[in-house]
């Protein structure tokens, strides 16, 4: 007869506990090497999400929701363009790549969503890739003073990058503007950040990404951007929803507000017109400047510009404008494919 520890019997109920025992110390085993492996995955994970320290992209928004900080009424159509970029805004940020380096221009006065843009900035890349510059009262009538603001918020961009340690390749970074208005600041300021931090890559201002100061723009559907050939410049054809279409031109990669090169087009006055963009007549029959209408005045929409000598007058078939201007060349809907043509045979002088 046996015993127990002789190779012979053991208690049924030993054999449970032990049974229990293995088990327990399997699972357990189990249960560490799944949280290990999990750990190691979210360890990764963040790793993968992390940004290093180079920035793909640059995205400037330019004065935003400056018809909320004036208290513009909710169903004001200004307003409500406004209001539906900056839901776009919101609704892009999250997203972003997380090598995207913010730059936000605005009042402090203005309403609260410029402050809430800004914290949805530093909550998706993180404060040290949010840069937040304070607006002055400028205007491409005074292009010295303009300049040294420029000057300004490219010391303060590069001090930010430089303090953060991150870098980027002007010949590949891409830049985003987002903002108001859509023909002025947002124009104005994006290309002139980009121009000045040496970019190479032409700017993107997507036109449901901005609102506009036109009243004619304000039920109009954009229909596509066509480029001028060997330029930086850009045309940005709308259906203006009236029997109309038209065409606002754009610095993709030169300082709209400071660039005076002559965009010759040739276009025939029995079928087009230019406007300026709150709707006053230039070309043709444009009625004459009056002396208050010559004065350099902030954001003065006749913007006149002494061309060079050898630029040509406007003609019955020609007519010359610069993207400061701001200027809008309009005609009858049936003839957005010649608008499109005229564009396209379009030259820019450098």
């Amino acid at each position: 007869m046996s015993g127990p520890g002789h190779g012979g019997w053991f208690l049924p109920g030993y054999r449970i506990v032990l049974h229990r025992f293995v088990t327990t110390a399997l699972m357990r085993k189990r249960i560490w090497l799944i949280l290990a492996v999990s750990a190691l995955c979210e360890l990764q994970t963040s790793f993968a999400e992390a940004p290093d320290k180079g920035i793909s992209q640059v995205v400037i928004l330019v004065h935003p929701c400056p018809y909320e900080a004036i208290g513009k009424a909710a169903d004001d159509p200004y307003r409500a363009l406004e209001r539906a970029a900056c839901q776009r805004w919101f609704g892009a940020i999250p997203s972003l790549p997380l090598t995207t380096f913010a730059i936000q221009v605005d009042f402090g006065s203005e309403g609260p969503s410029p402050g809430k843009l800004h914290t949805a900035f530093i909550d998706r890349l993180g404060s040290g890739r949010v840069c937040r510059i304070p607006c002055q009262v400028t205007s491409p009538e005074k292009p010295s003073s303009i300049e040294e603001y420029y000057a300004f918020i490219h010391q303060r961009i590069m001090q930010q990058i430089a303090t953060q340690g991150l870098t980027f390749d002007p010949s590949t970074c891409k830049t985003i503007i987002w903002g108001q208005s859509f023909e002025g600041c947002a124009a104005g300021f994006g290309s002139a950040i980009a121009y000045k931090l040496g970019m190479k890559t032409p700017t993107e201002l997507f036109y449901t990404m901005s609102a506009p100061d036109a009243p004619f723009l304000l039920k109009a559907t954009f229909i596509q951007n066509v480029q001028i050939p060997s330029s930086d410049v850009q045309a940005y054809v709308f259906d203006l929803n009236d029997g109309r279409c038209a065409a606002f031109f754009r610095s993709c990669l030169t300082p709209q507000w400071l660039d005076h090169r002559p965009i010759t087009l040739h276009i025939d006055s029995t079928r087009f017109s230019v406007f300026t963009k709150y709707g006053d007549l230039i070309w043709p029959n444009g009625a004459p400047l009056t002396d208050d209408q010559k004065k350099n005045s902030r954001y003065n929409q006749w913007r006149t510009i002494d061309w060079p000598k050898e630029v040509p007058p406007p003609g019955p078939k020609s007519f010359t404008l610069a993207t400061v201007q701001e200027r809008f060349v309009i005609t009858a809907k049936p003839h957005m494919q010649e608008l499109i043509s005229v564009i396209q045979l379009a030259r820019v002088k450098s």
